[in-house]
């Protein structure tokens, strides 16, 4: 997951899932977009009988904020028994 900050709010992008938060700071963010992959989660198993059936990756510009990432912040979490990875980037 890439947190950055573009002038403005800072967003939290799901690498593997086009799905994302804002917040106006790097731990809001991280909680609003963890908020967001449980409830797309249970939307799509809902609609489509699979956890995030129907959701592409993330745009590539989020895969080079990955890889430019300035600060790991380590796993925090884990979701549907997947650890969840944020590093800051800009």
């Amino acid at each position: 997951m890439s947190v950055s900050r573009v002038n403005g709010p800072w967003i939290a992008q799901c690498l593997e899932y086009d799905i994302a938060a804002q917040g106006d700071d790097p731990d809001e963010a991280y909680e609003l977009v963890l908020l967001e992959l449980e409830l797309d989660r249970e939307e799509s198993i809902r609609v489509n009988g699979a956890a995030f059936a129907g959701i592409d990756r993330a745009p590539a510009l989020f895969f080079d904020l990955w890889e430019k990432r300035v600060k790991s912040l380590g796993s925090r979490k884990k979701i549907d028994s997947t650890d969840v990875e944020m590093a800051l980037a800009a």
